[in-house]
């Protein structure tokens, strides 16, 4: 006579269950913020060339490095806090170091300096399936150095700015701060770690 076991076939459509929501919806890490700080010189609004800015493990790069501005002083954009300053004619371009995926949130913007006019600053986004996307943000123009006005405006991307390996900045000339994306490990890790949290609890419950 055949004995159903029903205490067998609950966990099998519980991982079931969990591998099909891993599947269509994967966790993602916490939020991750660039600030670019501590500044690279204790010179009040003084910018260094530095080759690259690796943060919280994303690295940014150009081919003929990059400007690290402690604050805008009377000529630069001014925030309270030390941003990249990019006027060096080469793309940028940023990922994480270990080339995680990540969705790309918000960031801050502004002129490069005080004798810049309102322009045009482009994102492509380089997916892990081979396809790009495209974000394109008007400055405003307003940039007084240590004045009143808020020289940094926050651009928000699309839903479609997501899995992404790196992204490329072709534009020059403009500054940049507060960088937000969201680190998407890979699905096994997260699998592996749900499958191991239902076999410890068929465990306590079997117990």
């Amino acid at each position: 006579m055949h004995t159903y076991n029903w205490r067998s076939n609950v966990k099998t459509v519980n991982m079931l269950i969990l591998i099909c929501l891993l599947v269509a919806h994967p966790l993602q890490a916490g939020v991750v913020r660039i600030t670019f700080d501590p500044p690279t010189s204790s010179w009040p609004g003084s910018c260094v060339t530095i080759d690259e800015w690796v943060e919280k493990d994303v690295v940014f790069t150009s081919p003929n490095g990059l400007g690290h501005a402690n604050g805008g002083g009377e000529w630069g954009p001014e925030n309270g806090s030390a941003h990249l300053s990019l006027a060096v004619g080469e793309t940028l371009v940023f990922r994480f170091t270990d080339w995680t995926a990540f969705e790309l949130l918000t960031i801050d913007l502004a002129e490069y300096s005080i004798w810049d006019d309102q322009q045009e600053i482009v994102f492509v986004g380089h997916k892990t399936d081979d396809t790009t996307v495209t974000a394109e943000f008007m400055l405003d123009g307003v940039i007084d150095g240590i004045g009143p006005l808020a020289d940094f405006e926050t651009f928000s991307f699309g839903a479609d700015f997501k899995d992404l390996k790196f992204v490329e900045v072709p534009s020059v000339i403009y500054s940049m701060d507060n960088v937000f994306l969201v680190p998407v490990p890979d699905l096994p890790t997260f699998m592996l770690l749900g499958l191991g949290t239902l076999i410890l609890r068929n465990r306590r419950s079997s117990s």
